[in-house]
């Protein structure tokens, strides 16, 4: 009986191990989306001034 409470301590302990490292990663994918979303604003304001640009030319 006390192998048992034991191993479930374990498992416990291991599931949160599991979570928080399942949080870390989706934090990880959030923030890299986030770049990629700002590296498109980023990329359209630099297309809009080429095309500014071009036509003032």
């Amino acid at each position: 009986m006390i192998s048992n409470a034991t191993s479930s301590v374990g498992v416990g302990d291991g599931v949160r191990k599991g979570a928080e490292r399942s949080m870390q990663v989706e934090s990880a994918i959030s923030a890299a989306v986030t770049n990629v979303d700002n590296v498109t604003v980023f990329t359209k304001f630099i297309k809009k001034a080429e095309d500014a640009a071009q036509a003032a030319v």
